[in-house]
Order: structure tokens, then sequence, then C-alpha cells
């Protein structure tokens, strides 16, 4: 006679289940510690592999001691899903998925570092958690790892609040900083082209002259 699966033999020569956390197959021999990555309750035949993306130590002897790997987030024993992009988890368990701070991105999944986590190039931004950096409003720029789109302000040349539609300056105006200041008028009797950008852009009109722009008849 030989102990059924699950059993093995004692000293006395009874069968006895395995302990949790072991297994065996039908026979006399030993029941054998489960490896990592998988768990036994008692009277198992083989042990069980844990859910994707989850790891447990060797001997493990209930699905809870299957927690989810870096990268992935989720309840232990249970389903492990993947970070998204623009999040990571650098260690395993439960805990959530930490977003990428404001002015960075990531585009990867199921990362398990911040070192993921690239910085915004100037004229981009990036709020928390973003997979890309979104390009400023046409005729705006940011600086680097900016994280709002109020970080993007009107180039010279143009005016608008920021973040939002840039306008280029008319003829006649010029701004020559960056921001949401208003163009400045040429002085009298002269202009400029649209969206000039320094003052000396601003010509005497036909019938007027004068040195940088202080025209008269």
């Amino acid at each position: 006679c030989t102990c059924n699966a699950g059993f093995s033999i004692s000293e006395s020569g009874d069968c006895v289940a395995c302990e949790v956390g072991k297994h065996k197959l039908e026979g006399n021999g030993a029941c054998t510690p489960c490896g990592a990555g998988s768990y036994s309750s008692a009277d198992s035949s083989q042990c069980v592999d844990c859910p994707a993306n989850s790891q447990s130590p060797g001997s493990s002897s209930t699905p809870e001691d299957c927690v989810c790997n870096p990268g992935y987030t989720g309840p232990d024993g249970g389903v492990c899903d993947t970070c998204v992009a623009g999040k990571y988890k650098d260690s395993p368990g439960t805990a959530d998925c930490t977003q990428c701070p404001g002015g960075k991105y990531s585009d990867q999944l199921g990362a398990v570092s911040a070192d993921v986590c690239v910085t915004c190039t100037a004229g981009t931004y990036s709020t928390p958690g973003n997979e890309e950096c979104a390009l400023c409003p046409a005729h705006s720029a940011s600086p680097g790892s900016s994280d709002e789109v109020g970080d993007c302000e009107c180039n010279p040349g143009y005016t608008g609040s920021d973040g939002g539609a840039c306008d280029a300056c008319v003829a006649g105006k010029y701004k020559d900083a960056p921001g949401d200041a208003t163009c400045t008028s040429c002085p009298s009797d002269s202009t400029s082209p649209s969206g000039s950008v320094v003052s000396s852009a601003c010509m005497c009109m036909p019938g007027f002259t004068g040195p940088n722009a202080h025209c008269v008849a």
C-alpha cells in the first residue's frame, strides 16, 4: 500500500496529509515545499501557480500569498492589472501605480521605476500621469518641465492670455518680450508689419521722416 497524492507516510506508518505549502504525488515519499510563484493548501497533490503577473515566496499556503509584481497592481491573490502609460510601480503588493509628476511623461506600460518618466522639452507641457507631452498653442512657448498649459506664453510679436490663443500684433504695433502683455503702438506717423518683435520695426509712413520712427512731415 502507498499513500495517496497529497499524503506522506509517517514514522508510525500512517499516511498523513502534507502540511500547507507543500505537495506530493502518489507514493510514500516526503512532501515537497511549493516553489516560489505557487501555493498549496492541505491535502494537495500539486501546487497551484499564482495568477499572472504576481509572485509568492516558497512554501506559500494560500492564494493571498501571491502579490502583484512591480509594474502591476491588484488585490493579493487576485487579478493584477498593468500600470498604464504615465504611471509606474516600483514595489510588489497592492499599492496603486504612481503617476509621473507634472512636467514629465511616460509612454511605457508596466513601468517599474520613476526613471521611465521623461522630462517635457521646451514648448510642451504635461500634467501628472500623462503618456505624452502636449504642444503649446501656436505662437507660444514654455520652459522645459512645464506642468500646465498656463506655462505656455505668447511669443514676442504675439499677444494673448497664458495658455490661450496668441494673436499677432497688428500692423503699427510690436511686442518685444514673451507673455500676456499687450502690443505696444509705434510712435505717431510710423507703422510696422504685423507680428513685429522690436521697436525698430516701426518706420515712418510715406510723407514723414525722422530717426528711430520719430517722424515729422
